[in-house]
């Protein structure tokens, strides 16, 4: 999950607009991938797992925490 938000209060009431605009439309699209999935043999973590290493290359468990927002098992 998405914890650190930008700081809007700076921004023009078009930057806003258009940052909500972007936020609705991203999580639009999302639902949309997400019902229209075919394969339905990996789920959504393993998924993302596999998107996170393809574009940061290999990992250890032991690095992940530091490229993502999840925290080591423990």
């Amino acid at each position: 999950m998405l914890t650190n938000m930008p700081d809007l209060s700076h921004g023009t009431a078009d930057d806003i607009a258009a940052v909500n605009a972007l936020r609705s439309s991203v999580m639009r699209l999302g639902r949309r991938l997400k019902h229209q999935r075919v394969d339905e043999s990996l789920s959504p973590t393993e998924m993302s797992v596999l998107g996170t290493l393809s574009l940061c290359g290999s990992a250890t468990p032991a690095s992940w925490p530091a490229r993502s927002t999840s925290s080591r098992p423990r």
